[in-house]
């Protein structure tokens, strides 16, 4: 237990301070900017420090981070304390006392049971410990690349995901702004499970809903709502964000898919600053263009994201008022653009060399029927692994949302949130029926042609939008109401929206919630298949005390054997489960390893990478191959690959250790060399 409060709370450091130092020095004021941009921010701030620590030779992590966050709110502190000398010392103005009206504490409250949900959704599906072993195959391959950051030091975006751990050659792209918060974290912690979920919680479980009420609340301030059904506002979308499958759970239910969640959550924070352009401080919009930035290092698929949503919002916004506000616009976001670009330019250079891959991603969605299409984008269907027929739908919430949007229509307010809303819903509605073609398809294209992914997008904005209209439509009942006076209007509205919330929560909501945490328990807590379990850490031990320096476990990354590096540094050979295609030997071993002794090019291989040792896990779980280099496996479903079948009697091959399904083999070089 105290590992875990630990790990959290360092996480919470790591994945803020920076983010706030660097908001600080630029001037922002008002904890809600901090609230929807630090975490964002954190991520720039750390890549930039990773670009510095490799310029000047020195390690990345939690040192590192800390220094630079101390350098900048020193920085800040002298900027301030510098604008200050030489003006004369205002006199005491007196103010009208801030009163915290009921109106603000409720919509506050429904904030915090919002966030509660979220926590105990993760939580209890972590089986509330943060140190249970994620069981997706993504999720091993990230706390693969944060132990290789902790272990390493290393932090330039071109250098963060090696094939080979031991010489940090034959890199690849792989957006891995997440994996530099979780590797600083786990320098402190020493235990980078407890370090990548405990930032999973933070910026999922909890960033999400508190996103999404930041950008609600943006959205209802930057409309002229009043501040009390702003907040109002925010309570509801933080609640329902919170118990809605999609995106959080869902991403990491279908696949492990944290960086792009997290993103997605970084997003909507960075979105409320956008649609705030008109009313936020040159500050903001600065910390905004810093925030972007990180949100595209966390996952490049925000490029997209951002820019079909900022875009839609903005013409439709901007075209409402002519000429000279083209001409606003342009010159409040022209300089954030620019930094955006500037701190992202390494990211996106780097991985424009992975856009023809990402892209040419075949979908897994069938064609279907506009009705059934237009039905479970409506309904917020659960679909995916978790409900592959999509039979099972978010009713209740669904009614709260679409019947929001639909007051929106009717009071014809928020036309440009109006316009992205049904953007994404064609683009999403495009997807079901003619998945990956057409024009849409080349937006869905950078999502992978992944119906989650894709989907995600409806529900990021689809909430906010939602959430305002009830708010709307509350206060629009308590003004109608008789007997009310028009300074009551605003604690009926709360008291409405309350009754609503509470309504939901201990009904459908609590349901949606159930759900949610067993989705996420079957793949940490009790999963519905295992890659490490006690075997795997068995055989981990015994290795750590038998591998030489300089010699390599050869290993399929789609069992348990990961576990090796993440837990005690071995090398092994493979961190990804179908092998790199930045490193053709990865996949040749695990296709054709036991042909070793007739094949000189296998033989060549081992000799060369000094792998010794060769871990096979008998019960390994399937995984679909889509996207493995050169289709190696030369099936439609992985398990143990063909290379590490039929291994009895191969000359210099002897079991050594096992235990269970697990089995360590040493294999001895100098028989190979012989061969």
């Amino acid at each position: 237990m105290l590992l875990d409060v630990a790990g959290f709370v360092v996480g919470v450091c790591v994945a803020m301070l920076p983010g706030t130092c660097a908001m600080l020095l630029i001037g922002v004021r008002g904890p809600w900017w901090y609230l929807a941009l630090a975490a964002p921010c954190s991520v720039a701030v750390a890549s930039l420090t990773g670009l510095i620590t490799t310029a000047v030779g020195a390690s990345f992590g939690f040192v590192a981070l800390a220094v630079v966050s101390v350098v900048l709110a020193g920085a800040a502190v002298v900027r301030r304390a510098l604008r200050r000398r030489g003006r004369a010392a205002p006199g005491r103005v007196s103010r009208a006392p801030a009163v915290r009206t009921l109106p603000m504490l409720a919509g506050t409250a429904a904030i915090g049971a919002g966030l509660g949900v979220g926590v105990l959704t993760w939580l209890g599906g972590m089986g509330w410990s943060l140190r249970t072993y994620p069981q997706e195959h993504d999720m091993i391959y990230h706390l693969a690349v944060s132990s290789y950051v902790a272990r390493t030091g290393v932090g330039a975006p071109w250098a963060l995901a090696p094939t080979d751990v031991l010489s940090g050659s034959d890199t690849i792209f792989y957006p891995a702004g997440f994996h530099l918060l979780a590797g600083a974290v786990a320098q402190v912690t020493g235990d980078v499970v407890v370090s990548v979920n405990a930032l999973a919680l933070l910026l999922v479980g909890i960033g999400m809903p508190l996103a999404a009420a930041c950008l609600t609340g943006a959205l209802a301030r930057a409309n002229g709502c009043a501040s009390d059904t702003a907040v109002g506002a925010a309570g509801v979308a933080c609640v329902l964000m919170a118990t809605l499958y999609r995106p959080g759970v869902q991403l990491a239910h279908d696949g492990g898919v944290l960086p792009n969640s997290v993103a997605l959550a970084l997003c909507t924070g960075v979105l409320a600053a956008l649609v705030s352009w008109r009313r936020a401080s040159r500050a903001v919009l600065v910390s905004a263009g810093l925030a972007t930035a990180g949100a595209v290092i966390a996952h490049p698929s925000a490029v997209v994201t951002l820019g079909v949503t900022t875009g839609i919002y903005l013409i439709v916004d901007v075209v409402r008022r002519g000429r000279r506000d083209l001409l606003r616009a342009v010159r409040a976001l022209a300089a954030p653009a620019a930094l955006a670009l500037l701190v992202a330019l390494p990211t996106l250079l780097i991985g424009s060399r992975a856009v023809a891959a990402t892209t040419s991603f075949d979908s897994e969605t069938p064609d279907r029927p506009v009705a059934q299409a237009v039905g479970k984008a409506l309904t917020f269907a659960y679909g995916g692994y978790l409900d592959p027929d999509s039979t099972r739908a978010q009713v209740s919430a669904a009614v709260l949302i679409v019947g929001g949007l639909l007051v929106l229509v009717a009071t014809r307010r928020f036309l440009p949130l109006l316009a992205v809303v049904a953007g994404w819903f064609a683009i999403v509605v495009s997807y079901f029926t003619a998945p990956g073609r057409g024009a849409p398809g080349v937006i869905t294209s950078f999502f992978y042609n992944s119906e989650p992914r894709v989907w995600s997008q409806l529900s990021l904005v689809g909430v906010p939008a939602g959430a305002l209209g009830v708010a709307i439509a509350a206060r629009w009942a308590a003004r109608r109401l008789p007997h009310v006076g028009r300074r009551v209007v605003p604690w009926v509205t709360a008291g409405l929206l309350l009754l609503v919330l509470a309504a939901y929560l201990v009904g459908p909501g609590y349901g949606y919630a159930r759900v949610n945490e067993n989705a996420v328990a079957s793949r940490f807590a009790t999963p519905d298949f295992t890659r490490v379990n006690g075997d795997d850490e068995a055989a981990a031990a015994w290795l750590a005390g038998h591998v030489q320096s300089g010699e390599r476990v050869l290993n399929s990354a789609n069992d348990g054997s990961t576990v090796l590096y993440t837990e005690h540094g071995i090398p092994v050979v493979n961190l990804a489960s179908l092998g790199s295609a930045a490193a053709p030997y990865t996949y040749r071993l695990l296709a054709g390893f036991r042909h070793y002794p007739t094949d000189p090019a296998i033989r060549r291989d081992l000799l060369d990478l000094r792998v010794a040792w060769l871990y096979v896990d008998s019960e390994a779980p399937p995984i679909g191959v889509g996207g493995a280099p050169s289709g190696w496996p030369g099936t439609d479903r992985l398990t143990v690959p063909r290379g590490f079948e039929d291994l009895t009697g191969l000359p210099g091959l002897t079991p050594v250790f096992r235990a269970g399904t697990v089995t360590v083999y040493r294999l001895d070089p100098v028989v190979v060399a012989g061969l």
